[in-house]
């Protein structure tokens, strides 16, 4: 046993069973009894304190080499004050004042990913990616080309992520959907309800060279649909969106992770059906306002610049940032159209007098 704790009520506790105790709370309570007595911010600043909570968030980080990074680049305390809060797609991204210093920091191999998917605090899918590049992509290949990461390329290889007859990689959770007899005939929103309700996705990217570090996912979904080619596909948006710099001025990105899932009904004797999830698709990419994708080396400087943007835990302001993309969006998608049919006419009329000199010169 520790200690005994003599400040006042608390003198019959040990120091030990006050740690032991917590350890069990959530954050928000174990700030605010950071105020109470000594010993409780002996515990609010304990290391150890940090990495229990940083592990039940984010079951990727008992990993070792995630575990080693991160106490290089401040400790689990610093993790979590980073990556709990989401990017909130305001304000502005940070300006580098030295080209040479962001170069050498916006590079794929300086970037490591930390990869959370959790269904009603299961984990689904919880991996570590030490670059931002596929396993055959080299760097000059990558620079020019659409920035995706793609974990279900990246871990085609990793022994949990398993194929179905169809060739298709995934991970089965185990969790159960009762009252459904089929994920394909349910047409009353409760898929999709219990997905926005019950999965949230972290995708952290740390910068090994700088140390800084955000959570580029919205933990909740901002969108999703049901997806080709059956209807028990949902594609799921979790994404962020990155406020314009000097190379975007006028023009947030938005900042896609995308999970792909697929629900099944399997029957089973004894206990009647189940419905399972599975995630067979799970991704990142940068699209602009107009739709395209960002290349490599300008999206990672993106990426580079957006870890100094603000924070916010409100999901709403996430969203409302996230519905602004999509009205600006649509706005530039019905300026395209109308300058396009407005080519189109143009060059109709002008074909038509074109047609009717001819007629006249061939009539006189």
């Amino acid at each position: 046993m520790g200690e005994k704790i003599v400040d006042h009520e608390m003198s019959f506790l040990s120091s030990d069973l006050i740690c032991e105790i917590l350890n069990r709370v959530d954050v928000l309570t174990l700030a605010k009894a950071n105020c109470v007595t000594s010993e409780f911010r002996y515990v609010f600043e304990s290391e150890a304190c940090w990495e229990r909570h940083c592990n039940l968030r984010w079951p990727s980080t008992k990993q070792t080499i995630a575990k080693d990074l991160i106490s290089k680049t401040g400790g689990f305390r610093k993790f979590y004050a980073n990556c709990y809060p989401c990017l909130s797609g305001r304000g502005a991204v940070r300006a580098e004042c030295d080209d040479k210093v962001e170069s050498l920091e916006a590079c794929p191999l300086n970037f490591f990913s930390i990869i959370d998917v959790m269904y009603k605090g299961q984990p689904m899918l919880s991996k570590t990616v030490p670059v931002l590049l596929d396993a055959d992509d080299s760097i000059e290949w990558f620079e020019d080309y659409p920035f995706q990461l793609d974990l279900s390329v990246i871990l085609d290889e990793v022994v949990d992520f398993h194929k179905d007859e169809g060739g298709i990689p995934t991970l089965t959770i185990q969790t159960e959907l009762s009252g459904m007899k089929s994920a394909e005939t349910s047409t009353d929103g409760s898929l999709w309800r219990a997905l926005n309700e019950n999965m949230t996705v972290s995708w952290i990217l740390i910068n090994k060279k700088s140390g800084e570090m955000a959570n580029f996912a919205s933990w909740k979904p901002l969108g999703g649909l049901r997806h080709w080619p059956s209807e028990d596909n949902f594609v799921l948006h979790f994404g962020t969106i990155i406020p314009s710099d000097e190379r975007f001025p006028n023009d947030p990105v938005h900042c896609n992770v995308t999970v792909k899932v697929r629900f099944s009904v399997t029957e089973i004797a004894s206990a009647g059906s189940k419905t399972t999830i599975c995630i067979t698709e799970c991704g990142m990419k940068l699209e602009n306002v107009d739709g395209d994708r960002l290349h490599g080396l300008e999206s990672v400087e993106l990426l580079n610049r957006a870890l100094g943007c603000g924070r916010t835990v409100s999901l709403s302001t996430v969203l409302e940032s996230y519905q602004e993309f999509g009205l600006k969006q649509l706005a530039r998608n019905v300026e395209r159209v109308r300058r396009e049919n407005l080519r189109e006419l143009t060059a109709a009329v002008i074909s038509g007098i074109g047609v009717f000199l001819c007629l006249c010169h061939l009539l006189l």
